[in-house]
C-alpha cells in the first residue's frame, strides 16, 4: 500500500470515527431526555468543547447509590475503574466506608497523588446530586444526578462539560486524554457503581449528614415494583434464609447488552456467519442462572474479561484462557466462571424472554450448584474437543444444565435468536464418560415467570 493510500484510509478511519463513534461515546446510555435536560454546572461552563453525558440504570434507590458516589477520590475509595490506570494499583473499595462519607461543598476530590490535580465539590444535594468543578479554571464541570424511576430503580447519570484554553502545552496533552481514554473510563466507573450498589445497601439511612454506615449483602434480582417493595421490606425484617423456594431459572441476554461495541462486533460476526451459511442474521444471546436454594441466591454466569479485585468477592470457582493457552497467565485473557452468593447480573433489565424456571427441585439445585467447579477448564472462542462448535460462556450453562440432569437439548434461545455454543456445552456433557449423578428430570418450558 502506498503512503498516499495509507494516508487517505487514515484519514477516512478518522473521519468515520469523529462522525459516528465520537457521538455514540459522549451520550453512551443515556436517553434523549437526559441528553437534553438542563443540569447543575451546565450554568459554569457555557459553550463546552467538550460534552458528555452519560447514564446507567441501577436495580437500587438513590440512598443506597449515594454512599459510592461521597467517597470516590484517589487516595479514597478509588474510582471502580481502571484501578492500574487511575488509581496506581489500588484496588477500589468494595465496601462503603464510614470516614469518606462526610463531604462538604469546596472539599477537594483528588485525581491523582499530592493533590495536584483534582476537582473540588462546588454544589451537593444529598441522595439526589453532587457537583464538581476545576475552581482554578472555572472551565471544567463534573455532575452526578440520581432519579429514581417508577419501578424502584435508579437513573445514575454523570455530565462532564469543559472548555479548555488553547495555547497551553497541557491543553494538548488534556485533548487526546479525555478523547481517547474518558469513555472506557467513565463506562466502568458506571458499572463499578451499578455493581456496588446492587450488591450492597446501607444500613444507615441519609449518608453524608455526618452519620456512620457499615454495608450489608442485599438479595439481588427483584425488578419492577416488586423490587422496590421487597427493599422496604428488608430494611424491617430480613427473611429466614429457610423461606426461600428452590429453583433453577434461566436468562437470556443479548450478547453485549450494556456494551454496544460488544453488540456491534457481535452483528458483524454473526452478519458473515449467516452470510456464509446462506440464512438470515439472528440476534445474538449470552446465558446465565440464577440457582435458589435455602441457603440464598447464586448467579451462576461465564464472564470476560476479567474485572480487578479478588475473585472470592464474586464467587469465582474456575479459570480458564480465552484465544490462547500460552497467552491465558494474562488476566485480560482469562475468563472466569462464577457461582456468586447473593451476586447480581450486569443488565438484567435487558433480560429477553426471561427468567425462564426450567426446575424447582431442591436437590438438584444443590446439586447443580456442586458441579460449578468441576466446569471443564477448556478454551474461550476455540472448539478443542472437535464438536462442531466453539465453547463459550453459553457452553458452560448449557454443560451444568445437561450434567444436572436437566435437558437443555430441549431449550430455545428467545424467537429470532441464536446462542452460539450452547450445543458444544451439550455435545460435550453428554459425551463424557462420567453419567450424571442424577436422574433425568422433565424440563420446565414453561413461559418467563
Amino acid at each position: 500500500m502506498t503512503p498516499t493510500l495509507v494516508l487517505v484510509a487514515s484519514g477516512v478511519i478518522a473521519g468515520g470515527c469523529f462522525l459516528f463513534l465520537r457521538p455514540w461515546q459522549l451520550n453512551w446510555g443515556a436517553t434523549r431526555e437526559e441528553i437534553a435536560r438542563s443540569m447543575p454546572g451546565d450554568e459554569v461552563v457555557t459553550r463546552p468543547t467538550f460534552n458528555a453525558t452519560r447514564a446507567v440504570t441501577v436495580d437500587a434507590l438513590p440512598e443506597a447509590i449515594w454512599p459510592w458516589l461521597v467517597q470516590i477520590g484517589f487516595g479514597r475509595a478509588g474510582w471502580y475503574s481502571y484501578d492500574l490506570l487511575d488509581n496506581f494499583g489500588h484496588h477500589s473499595a468494595e465496601t462503603i466506608v464510614p470516614e469518606l462519607q462526610h463531604i462538604h461543598v469546596g472539599d477537594p476530590i483528588p485525581m491523582g497523588p499530592g493533590g495536584s490535580t483534582g476537582v473540588w465539590v462546588k454544589a451537593l444535594e444529598v441522595d439526589h446530586s453532587i457537583l464538581w468543578w476545576n475552581k482554578k479554571s472555572k472551565r471544567s464541570t463534573w455532575v452526578w444526578t440520581l432519579t429514581p424511576t417508577d419501578d424502584g430503580r435508579t437513573r445514575l447519570v454523570t455530565r462532564v462539560r469543559s472548555r479548555p484554553t488553547w495555547g497551553y502545552p497541557s491543553t494538548m496533552m488534556w485533548i487526546p486524554l479525555v478523547e481517547v481514554a474518558d469513555f472506557p473510563m467513565m463506562r466502568k466507573c458506571l458499572l463499578g457503581i451499578k455493581q456496588r450498589a446492587e450488591h450492597f445497601e446501607p444500613t444507615t439511612p441519609g449518608l453524608g449528614k455526618e452519620e456512620t454506615t457499615q454495608t450489608v449483602p442485599r438479595a439481588p434480582l427483584t425488578t419492577g415494583k416488586a423490587r422496590a417493595g421487597a427493599h422496604r421490606a428488608e430494611k424491617d425484617e430480613s427473611p429466614s434464609p429457610r423461606q426461600l423456594d428452590p429453583s433453577i431459572l434461566l436468562y437470556w441476554l443479548p450478547l453485549g447488552a450494556g456494551a454496544r461495541f460488544v453488540r456491534f462486533n457481535g452483528r458483524i460476526y454473526e452478519t458473515l456467519k449467516a452470510r456464509r451459511e446462506r440464512r438470515p442474521p439472528l440476534d445474538l444471546y449470552h446465558s446465565a442462572l440464577v440457582v435458589t436454594v435455602p441457603e440464598g441466591h447464586f448467579v451462576i454466569e461465564n464472564a470476560w474479561p476479567i474485572p480487578a479485585g479478588k475473585g472470592t468477592t464474586r464467587g469465582v470457582a474456575v479459570e480458564g484462557p480465552v484465544g490462547s493457552r500460552h497467552f491465558g497467565r494474562f488476566r485480560a485473557l482469562r475468563y472466569e466462571i462464577r457461582c456468586w452468593h447473593d451476586g447480581v447480573i450486569a443488565d438484567i433489565d435487558q433480560a429477553v424472554d426471561s427468567p425462564r424456571g426450567l426446575s424447582h427441585d431442591e436437590d438438584q439445585a444443590h446439586h447443580l450448584l456442586q458441579l460449578v467447579s468441576s466446569v471443564p477448564q477448556l478454551m474461550w472462542g476455540r472448539d478443542e474437543l472437535h464438536v462442531g462448535e466453539m465453547w463459550n460462556s453459553n457452553s458452560v450453562i448449557s454443560w451444568l444444565l445437561a450434567r444436572s440432569g436437566l435437558k437443555p437439548e430441549e431449550i430455545r434461545p428467545p424467537a429470532g435468536g441464536r446462542a452460539p455454543g450452547w450445543a458444544a456445552g451439550v455435545r460435550i456433557a453428554t459425551s463424557d464418560p462420567k453419567q450424571p449423578s442424577q436422574p433425568s428430570v422433565p424440563l420446565h418450558e414453561s413461559a418467563p415467570i
